[in-house]
Formats: C-alpha cells, sequence, structure tokens
C-alpha cells in the first residue's frame, strides 16, 4: 500500500477528530477536504503571459535608452562652424620722446577683419587718445599690419591697448613707454 504524504495526514486529522469530539467522520471527506485545500486553483497570471510582459518591459526600456543615447550623442558630435576673427600682437613698441606707438598686429582667424578703433589707456586709469584709422585698416586672413599711432607718452609709464574690430573681435594688451 502506498502512503501519500496527503492521505497521511487525512488520516491523522480523522483520527484527531474522532477523538476530540468522539464523532466518527467518513475518511473520505477527510481527504476530499485535504485533496481540496492542495490542488485549489491560483488566481493570477499564467508564467507564459508573465514572460512575455517581462520581455516586452525590456524591449521597451531598451529602445527607451537607444533613443536617449543616439540624441545625446547626435546633438554632441554635431557642431556648427563659425569662423571667428582673431589678432595678435606680433610686435608693440611705446616710444616717449617721438610720441608714438607702434603696432605690429596681426590677423590669425579665418576671416577678414576692419579694424575699427584703438583706445590706448594709462594703467591707473585715464583714456589717452582714441584711433580711427581710415586707410589701411582691413587684415585678410593671416596679413600683418603696422598701425602706428601719435599719442602724448611719459616715459616709464605703462599704457593698456585695446583695438577693437568692426566684427567684433577685441584684443587687449599692455606696454611700457621708453624715452
Amino acid at each position: 500500500m502506498n502512503y501519500y504524504p496527503s492521505r497521511f495526514v487525512g488520516y491523522i486529522l480523522y483520527n484527531y477528530l474522532t477523538a476530540i469530539f468522539n464523532y466518527r467522520m467518513p475518511i473520505y471527506h477527510v481527504l476530499g477536504w485535504i485533496s481540496s485545500m492542495r490542488s485549489n486553483k491560483r488566481k493570477g497570471v499564467s508564467p507564459i503571459i508573465s514572460v512575455l510582459l517581462l520581455i516586452l518591459i525590456a524591449v521597451a526600456a531598451g529602445v527607451m535608452t537607444y533613443v536617449f543615447v543616439a540624441g545625446w550623442i547626435g546633438s554632441a558630435t554635431t557642431s556648427t562652424t563659425v569662423v571667428q576673427g582673431q589678432l595678435s600682437v606680433d610686435y608693440a613698441d611705446a616710444n616717449a620722446s617721438a610720441d608714438t606707438l607702434t603696432i605690429y598686429l596681426r590677423n590669425v582667424g579665418g576671416v577678414a577683419l576692419s579694424i575699427d578703433s584703438i583706445y590706448i589707456e594709462k594703467a591707473g586709469g585715464g583714456l589717452v587718445t582714441v584711433y580711427s584709422p581710415t586707410t589701411g585698416n582691413t587684415l585678410g586672413p593671416g596679413d600683418v599690419t603696422q598701425l602706428t599711432v601719435s599719442a602724448s607718452l611719459n616715459p616709464g609709464e605703462v599704457y593698456t591697448i585695446r583695438i577693437a574690430t568692426k566684427e567684433g573681435t577685441t584684443i587687449v594688451f599692455s606696454v611700457k613707454a621708453h624715452s
């Protein structure tokens, strides 16, 4: 005779009920009650549906991650190339005895620049002069020009020079006047 755990539990329960209540219940009632508890139908999502839902969620998360990363990389790698002008001072000399400032200016940018104004200021403040060249004020890319400005300079003083172009490029540097 094969004893299954559910039948064994049923026999124990049958003997227990008989001892307590002094009532002999038919054994098939007790065994039926145990088997109905064991084979109670579970309610919920079937395993196939749950696996399909998990796959769908994983694919959706992957697509969202791809779209985010592709958009981020696309915006990070595309750049608008704006060619700007850039000036460089090759040489500057402030001669106080001749009251002249000589500047060798180079256009190191990619566009032509037109010099609009040259401001000469004392280091402690105070504008000495403003010069606006009328001729030879356009510098092509890579060109060098010599600018000579007349200004009242004192030997030993430091002057701040600011050169502005019509295109918006500026350069600021300092020079010490000598006699």
